[in-house]
Parts: C-alpha cells; sequence; structure tokens
C-alpha cells in the first residue's frame, strides 16, 4: 500500500471515528434530558390519577345534583297531576332537556315503582320493563322497605360502560334515572391530561436547548483535544501550540493535555527506534531470504531423483508381485492338469478293460451264433429240444443286450474322456461315436431275437416254417458280430494310443510342475528384494520430502520476514517526526 494511501485511510478512521451519537456532548445532552424526562413523567403520573379521581367525583356530584334538582321538579307535577302527568308535552319537553354538560350521550328516563317506563327519548321503549339491572336492583329494595337516596351508579350495559345517576321518589312512586357514557363523560379530563402533557414537552424542549448550550461550552476544550490526538493518529507526531495552551489549565482537560504531551514524546522516541531496527531486518531478511532460496534449490533437485528411484522401485514391486501371483496360478493350473490327466489315465485303463470284456464276449456270442446254427440245421430232429435252445438263446439275447447297454456305456464315457483330451481326443470321439451306434444296433438285435424266441416258444409247430427266417436273421447277426469286433480292434488301437498320449502328457505336465516350483521360489526371492528396495526409497523420499518442507517453510518465513521489514520500513516513513 502506497504511503498516500494509507494517509488517506488513516484520516478516513479519523474522520469516521467521532459522532455526535458517541460523543461526550451527546452523553451529557443525553443525561440531561433522561432526568428531565423522568422527571417530567414522575410529575404526570402522579398528577394523572389524582386529576382522574377528582375530576370523576365532581362529575358524579354533578349528576347527582341534575338528578336531584330534575327528579324535585318532576315530583311536583307529580304531586298535582298525577304519574299520567309524565306523558303530557309539557314533562317530556322538560325531561328532554335533560343533559350532563351537554354530552350527546345523556338522556333521562322515569320508571314507576313496577319497573315499567313511563318515559324514555326513544317512544317504542315507553310501556316496557326496564333492562338496567341497577335499576332493578333498587326497586327491589324499594319493595324489601330498603330506605334509598339518590346515588350515581357505574354499570355495563350491552358491552358499554355506562354512568346512571338515579333519583328515587317513593312517596310519589318513580325514579328518574339520567344515563350518560362513561367515555364521553371522562373526555374531559383526557383534555386536561393533554394540556399537562403539552406543557411538560414545551419544558422538556427548553431544557434541551439549555442543554446543548452547556454541552457545547464544556465540550469545547475536550474538542480541541481530539483535534490534537487526531494529528496524532494519522502519525503526524509534531507538537501543536494548542495543546501546550490547554496544558496549562488546572482542571481536568488540562491532565489530560499534559498527559497527551507525555505520550507525544515517548511514542516520538519509540518510533525513532522502530526506524533503525526495521533497516537492519530489512538486511538481515533479505540476506535469509537469498540463502534459503539455494538450498531450497538443492534439496529439489535431490527430491526428484529421489523420487524417481521409488517411483522405479514401487513399479518393480508391483511387477514382481504380479509375476509372483500369475506363476501362482499357474502352478495351480498344472496341478489341476496332473489331476486330470490322471483321471484321463484311470479312465482309458478302464475302457481298455470294459474292451477286453466286450471282445471276449462277442468270441462267446459267435460261438453261441456257430452253434444255434447247427441246432437249426438239427431242429427237425431235436423239436423236442426246441424250448431249451430257444431259452438259451434268450439268455444269450440277454447277454447281448447287457453287452450292448454296457458298450453304449463305454462309448459314452469315451466320449466324454475324448472330449476332456482336446483335439488328441478328436479321433477316439469318433469311434466312440462307431461303438454307440454298434451298441445299439446289438441291443436292437437282440431284442428282435427275444421277440423271435418267444414266438419259437410260443409256437414252436412253426419252427420247421421259419427256419429258413432265423437263418437269414442269424446270418445277419453273425455279420454284426464280425463288424462290431472289427470296430472293437480299432477302438482298442484307438485307447492304447490314447493311453500312449495320456502318457506323454503326464510326463511333461511333471516337468513342468518341477519348473514351476523353481520359478515361483526366484519369483518370490525377486519379490522380497523388490518390496525392500521400495520401502528404502520410499522411506528416503519422505526423509527428503520432510527437510524439503522445513527448509521451504524456512524460506517462506524469510520471504515473509523480508516483506514485513519492507512494509515495515515503508510504513515508518508516514511518521511525521520533529526535525
Amino acid at each position: 500500500m502506497k504511503q498516500e494511501d494509507l494517509t488517506e485511510e488513516l484520516q478516513q478512521r479519523v474522520q469516521t471515528r467521532i459522532n455526535f451519537a458517541h460523543s461526550i456532548r451527546s452523553r451529557i445532552l443525553v443525561m440531561i434530558v433522561v432526568t428531565v424526562l423522568i422527571c417530567a413523567l414522575t410529575v404526570f403520573f402522579t398528577i394523572r390519577p389524582l386529576i382522574t379521581k377528582n375530576f370523576s367525583a365532581m362529575q358524579s356530584s354533578y349528576m347527582k345534583d341534575v338528578a336531584m334538582a330534575y327528579g324535585r321538579m318532576l315530583g311536583e307535577y307529580v304531586t298535582e297531576g298525577g304519574l299520567d302527568v309524565v306523558s303530557t308535552p309539557e314533562v317530556q319537553d322538560l325531561l328532554k332537556e335533560i343533559s350532563i354538560n351537554g354530552k350527546e350521550s345523556s338522556y333521562a328516563y322515569v320508571v314507576d315503582l313496577d319497573g315499567t317506563m313511563l318515559y324514555h327519548p326513544i317512544a317504542e321503549k315507553i310501556g316496557v320493563s326496564v333492562e338496567n339491572a341497577v335499576v332493578k336492583q333498587m326497586l327491589a329494595d324499594i319493595r324489601d322497605g330498603k330506605p334509598q337516596e339518590t346515588s350515581v351508579y357505574e354499570y355495563d350495559f350491552r358491552g358499554a360502560i355506562k354512568y346512571a345517576g338515579i333519583y328515587p321518589d317513593v312517596e310519589h312512586g318513580f325514579l328518574l334515572i339520567i344515563s350518560a357514557d362513561k367515555a364521553e363523560i371522562t373526555s374531559d379530563i383526557q383534555s386536561i391530561l393533554l394540556k399537562t402533557l403539552l406543557s411538560t414537552l414545551i419544558a422538556f424542549v427548553i431544557c434541551v436547548v439549555i442543554a446543548l448550550f452547556c454541552s457545547a461550552i464544556i465540550t469545547k476544550p475536550i474538542k480541541e483535544m481530539a483535534e490534537i490526538a487526531d494529528r496524532f493518529s494519522t502519525l503526524d507526531l509534531r507538537d501543536d501550540d494548542r495543546r501546550e495552551r490547554i496544558g496549562q489549565r488546572r482542571d481536568e482537560v488540562g491532565l489530560l493535555g499534559r498527559s497527551i504531551g507525555g505520550v507525544r514524546e515517548q511514542f516520538h522516541a519509540i518510533v525513532t527506534e522502530i526506524k533503525t531496527q526495521s533497516n537492519n531486518i530489512h538486511t538481515t531478511a533479505a540476506s535469509l531470504d537469498e540463502h534459503t532460496k539455494e538450498t531450497l534449490n538443492n534439496i529439489e533437485q535431490v527430491e526428484r531423483a529421489v523420487y524417481e528411484i521409488a517411483e522405479g522401485a514401487s513399479s518393480q514391486a508391483e511387477d514382481t508381485q504380479k509375476a509372483t501371483e500369475n506363476v501362482i496360478r499357474m502352478g495351480n493350473m498344472v496341478e489341476d492338469t496332473n489331476q486330470e490327466v490322471e483321471n484321463l489315465y484311470l479312465y482309458a485303463n478302464a475302457m481298455k478293460k470294459s474292451g477286453d470284456d466286450a471282445s471276449k464276449t462277442l468270441s462267446d456270442l459267435e460261438e453261441i451264433n456257430h452253434k444255434a446254427k447247427e441246432s437249426i440245421d438239427l431242429i427237425y430232429q431235436q423239436t423236442n429240444t426246441t424250448n431249451e435252445s430257444a431259452l438259451k438263446i434268450r439268455e444269450a439275447t440277454e447277454l447281448i443286450t447287457f453287452i450292448a447297454e454296457q458298450t453304449n456305456l463305454l462309448s459314452l464315457n469315451a466320449s466324454i474322456e475324448a472330449a476332456r483330451a482336446g483335439e488328441q481326443g478328436r479321433g477316439f470321439a469318433v469311434v466312440a461315436s462307431q461303438i454307440q451306434k454298434l451298441a445299439e444296433q446289438s441291443n436292437e438285435s437282440a431284442r428282435q431275437i427275444g421277440e423271435i424266441i418267444t414266438l419259437l416258444i410260443s409256437d414252436s409247430g412253426k419252427a420247421v416254417d421259419t427256419m429258413n427266417e432265423v437263418m437269414e436273421i442269424m446270418e445277419v447277426q453273425n455279420k454284426n458280430i464280425q463288424q462290431m469286433g472289427r470296430q472293437f480292434e480299432q477302438l482298442f488301437a484307438a485307447i492304447d494310443k490314447s493311453n500312449r498320449g495320456v502318457g506323454n502328457i503326464a510326463d511333461r505336465t511333471k516337468s513342468l510342475d518341477e519348473a514351476r516350483v523353481n520359478v515361483v521360489d526366484i519369483v518370490q526371492n525377486l519379490t522380497a528384494i523388490a518390496e525392500e528396495n521400495a520401502a528404502g526409497t520410499q522411506e528416503t523420499s519422505a526423509s527428503v520430502t520432510e527437510v524439503n518442507d522445513i527448509v521451504s517453510q524456512i524460506s517462506e518465513n524469510a520471504n515473509q520476514l523480508r516483506r514485513i521489514a519492507e512494509e515495515l520500513e515503508h510504513r515508518m516513513e508516514i511518521f511525521r517526526l520533529d526535525e
């Protein structure tokens, strides 16, 4: 901030600091005004209830006198003409003239001792029973023989507070009631109070004017001292002739002037010393700032180098960790492959054993088929033994069915294992499919043989006629058995080839597992080394960063100190001292 701007700001603060609301003059004025106001209000609120009470008593007495005067006049008319005289124009005109100080709400009405209105300004109410509770109570007291006097009562009639001056004339048998609204009766009191308040305000204004004049005389020397202090607040420490003049006074203002003079001298000496020291601080701060900047640049270079090393070590640790995880995953896959190869080897041996059994069964079946042919040649001579041969053939067909089912199951297992073997088991899958077809055909042939044998047992008499058909069927079955034998030979060759492939896979998988164990050990050692390097570089980076932060803070503080010294030196130029 420039010196001119700072000086202008100080002057603005001085100008806005003093206002009338916070001045001593305003406090003196407020003190006098509050004192006068309290006195005026005390007098006003003390007099008000007295005025109200006396005025109410006066109005009540006036209403009572009016009621008695007109009541006696009405009594004279009633003495001459009875109660009927109330309805005459002369008496009604008299009653219409009755009022309380000309109040519009005041009127008079007459009630007999039975409570019936003999007169009322509203013609519709004449002859109607009175509604006023006070009047009803007085009539009840009269009937009870209680003596009554002229009195003034306050009552509530349909929400309006009213006064009623009642003149009871028991001798002539009527009551004269003069009624008026309380608000209108007491309106004169408000006028009196308003005039009193106006007089109080006039006296209050006069006191305010006097207070302003006195406060101006009292605060004039104080204001001069305030102006001198304002000069000091703008950092103008030069002495003033007015301060010396005010300091010669023997009152409190003079004491204030002498105190301000002492403060100025002390402040002058302090500012001079601060100027000298601010120059020294500025020189030291500039030197410190230059040295810390050089140190900070060197540390930043070291920090960048350490950061690059730490980043490389961290990346290496992550890569080796990923490699370890991948090798472990490969090892698990190799172990799973070993297990599957063992299972495949077991399945292949089972397939071979099943094939051997099927081959033996086929040999037996071929022999049985040969015997069946011989039996058919002798059927003419051995009709009696037909049923026994048929039963044996049924057993053979059941065996064929069982073998076909086992072969079908074997081919299904072979297909599953071929699918697991992948590309190497594709040829084996084709053979298994053919075996399945042959098994289905064998099963179908066995079923047909069973039907023929059943027919042979049930109708042995037709054996000769159907013998030729049986021979043909046996020929077809013999061909099928021979074909199945050839297919089983192909299946056995495929199984042997599959077993050799499974053995090769097992050997290679074992070698792969051994290599996997060695790779895992090497990668784990490499991971541990990389983690140690990353941890060491991170600690080094953290230490360098901490040192960098400390030096940066020192540099920032030095720079801040230099700016403060410059600002202090600049601001010290604002002070205006005596030459």
